[in-house]
């Protein structure tokens, strides 16, 4: 268990409220009891476009609010020679069947450089 989520367990408040938080890695076995419907998904997989589309399809897509990580950062595709989260985030962003859901992105990095980036999709 990760240190984070035993802090937010043993705080008083926090542990009252009907929230369970389930981190594992998307790469190895996925946990069985495992609903893939969720209120919150953050995907911050490997960088490639499809370690984003594989964690959307198996997560993302089920849940209410996703949070993407790296979708501002371009030079990966270079460095790699492959798709990214970038390309990902862009795509779904104008796929017509999340016309209606709000997305936003936050981009500021303390280097001032591309890096990073968080994309948020809220569905309707």
């Amino acid at each position: 268990v990760e240190e984070w989520s035993l802090a937010v367990r043993s705080d008083e408040q926090l542990s009252t409220l009907p929230i369970e938080f389930r981190f594992f890695n998307t790469t190895g076995n996925v946990p069985e009891d495992l609903d893939a419907k969720s209120d919150l998904c953050v995907i911050d997989a490997g960088h490639s476009y499809d370690d984003v589309s594989n964690d959307w399809e198996k997560f993302g897509r089920s849940s209410q609010n996703v949070f993407f990580h790296d979708v501002y950062d371009r030079h990966i595709r270079l460095k790699h020679n492959c798709k990214s989260a970038h390309e990902f985030w862009n795509d779904l962003k104008v796929n017509p069947d999340f016309a209606d859901s709000e997305k936003f992105e936050f981009f500021d990095h303390p280097s001032k450089k591309a890096l990073m980036g968080i994309g948020l999709l809220c569905k309707q």
